[in-house]
């Protein structure tokens, strides 16, 4: 069972409607605001609740989280972000948001309720290649 402990959090504006995207990653893309992650882009964090545009966003940016995977992904993986913010093994100059604490496998009709436990580490991210 996927599980939280919060360590630093910020609180920013959405920049998009998110209200389907909670436990997604998400990215800086403004003074203040985020919107979903792309693939391979550099994650500020795990979205915490479902923001409307311009509402105001929680976001995970160091502890644990529940978060949506895009792919099967075993405990101790390194995630990154695809283009729907979901996470997947990461590229090799993808950015790397944190680790998996629970490894996770997709149904063949993936929903949103299926989550894993991550380690989120977006206050150091670093790049797969280096």
């Amino acid at each position: 069972m996927a599980s939280e402990q919060p360590l630093f959090e910020i609180t920013c504006i959405a920049g998009a409607d998110l209200r389907l995207n909670q436990y997604h990653a998400v990215k800086l893309s403004g003074n203040h605001t985020v919107v979903l992650c792309g693939d391979g882009e550099k994650p500020v964090g795990i979205l915490q609740n479902k923001p409307n545009t311009g509402e105001w966003a929680n976001v995970m940016v160091e502890g644990k989280s529940k978060a949506v995977l895009g792919e099967d992904l075993l405990a101790g993986a390194s995630w990154a972000s695809d283009t729907n913010g979901h996470l997947v093994t990461p590229g090799a100059t993808d950015w790397v948001g944190g680790q998996l604490l629970d490894g996770g496998a997709l149904s063949a009709t993936p929903t949103n309720a299926e989550l894993v436990t991550v380690l989120v580490g977006c206050n150091n991210p670093w790049r797969e290649g280096r």
